[in-house]
């Protein structure tokens, strides 16, 4: 997230909005981190059921 600029003490710095598109996928990594946000979820608990998540938490739900 390099594109962020500081702000002045106090101040909420610019933000910017985009939805994830394959020229997009290196921002959502900068945001979600080495790890992929909360335990490896990558935004895919909502989209599998319970088991299936847990077994492919981390880099399988960041690949699919």
């Amino acid at each position: 997230m390099d594109r962020l600029k500081s702000a002045a003490p106090g101040a909420l710095p610019a933000l910017e909005v985009h939805p994830v598109t394959p020229e997009r996928w290196g921002d959502l990594e900068s945001l979600f981190g080495k790890h992929g946000a909360s335990s490896g979820c990558w935004c895919m608990w909502w989209r599998l059921p319970r088991a299936q998540f847990q077994r492919q938490a981390g880099q399988k739900n960041k690949e699919r």
